[in-house]
């Protein structure tokens, strides 16, 4: 899905190497931040409030154009499957989808669910101790346990799930790509190239074998790519 502001997206089909038009419904009000399925696309809508609201959201179906409040609920067994035919699939128990909390407001809204085969990446608001705020976490159908959390924005892919933490050892910041290799979830933590020491390391795209990484503060921003750890590295 590609697009450069306005309402008109185009869309690529990665298979068939064809374009075809994607137009945003105007009764989506302040819709954005677009995710993409193969039979939805699901949008943050503003829905005319202007701060301190959370987050809401809405799907547009890509054949039709049709409209739908998103199915989610904060605690609920649904979760947003844009992979599906309606829209929505029931949650693989005891899996429930994550709430976030608006600080300001003290409003719960929907945080984010994606899953990859049996694994899921849960985003929303963790309070743990004297911290409450963002949270990211691996989860698994079946499985009552969070196999990790952490505080910093993770990714998952079907070989990975993966986030990038500074490191202050030694008086100065470097940036270390932790994580853990699916289906195992053997973990593994690698030193990134000094170069994001200075220029700041954000985790863009993970892959089944590849991650990303842009420099944060450098300009232009540099890209760089990687090979995500061999089983026999993992610790």
């Amino acid at each position: 899905m590609v697009g450069c502001g306005g309402a008109t997206f185009g869309l690529y089909n990665l298979s068939g190497q064809r374009w075809k038009q994607f137009v945003v419904s105007p009764q989506c009000t302040g819709c954005g931040g677009p995710s993409l399925g193969r039979y939805w696309v699901k949008f943050v809508s503003q829905g005319g409030c202007i701060e301190h609201c959370g987050q809401s959201y809405v799907l547009q179906n890509i054949a039709t154009g049709q409209l739908m409040a998103d199915p989610a609920k904060p605690g609920g067994g649904i979760f947003d499957d844009l992979d599906a035919p309606a829209g929505s699939s029931r949650l693989c128990p005891p899996l429930r989808y994550p709430d976030a909390i608006d600080t300001e407001s003290g409003r719960s809204y929907p945080g984010a669910l994606t899953f990859k085969g049996q694994f899921a990446l849960a985003e929303g608001t963790v309070r743990r101790g004297p911290y409450v705020g963002p949270g990211w976490s691996l989860e698994r159908c079946h499985s009552r346990r969070k196999i990790e959390e952490t505080d910093d924005p993770a990714l998952l892919s079907s070989r990975a799930f993966a986030w990038i933490a500074p490191d202050f050892t030694g008086g100065h910041v470097s940036y270390d790509l932790i994580g853990h290799l699916l289906p195992g979830t053997q973990g593994f933590r690698t030193k990134l190239p000094t170069v994001f020491s200075t220029g700041g390391a954000d985790l863009v795209a993970l892959s089944q074998r590849t991650v990303y990484v842009e420099t944060t503060y450098t300009i232009p921003a540099q890209l760089w790519e990687a090979r995500l750890p061999a089983p026999a590295n993992t610790r």
